[in-house]
């Protein structure tokens, strides 16, 4: 089978954009620190804790993280979070995190990431828990 030159042109830019949306997709895990840095270096990111009130109070957060608690996610979500976000989302230790990312999926969020391990991991590595 011989390809015309269009035919093979138009390929190979379809190979191009896939391997260029695919180096730019974000993983569905992030580790604590990618977390940090895509906090810090990226515009539009919002770092969303899914925890109860209770355990933000005495547990801490990390700084400028939005708490939406996971029994309110669906109820809040559309009306809190921009859908072009890139959302993490933390809990204590990663159980919650899993299906509050599926829900936002669900929902039409597209940009969703769990932080391995939740705040419990956080503060392993060393990374900031205020108290509020």
């Amino acid at each position: 089978m011989r390809l015309s030159r269009w035919t093979l042109m138009l390929l190979v830019l379809l190979i191009a954009a896939a391997c260029t949306s695919a180096g730019n997709a974000l993983p569905s895990l992030v580790s604590p620190r990618e977390a940090q840095t895509r906090l810090e270096s990226q515009e539009n990111v919002v770092l969303l804790d899914v925890r109860t009130p209770q355990e933000w109070v005495t547990d801490g957060h990390a700084p400028g993280a939005v708490l939406i608690p996971l029994d309110e996610l669906q109820s809040r979500a559309a009306a809190e979070l921009d859908e072009a976000a890139t959302i993490l989302v933390i809990c204590r230790s990663g159980n919650r995190s899993g299906p509050a990312a599926d829900l936002l999926r669900q929902m039409g969020f597209s940009r969703v990431a769990e932080v391995e391990g939740g705040l419990r991991n956080w503060a392993a590595q060393g990374l900031e828990v205020v108290y509020d």
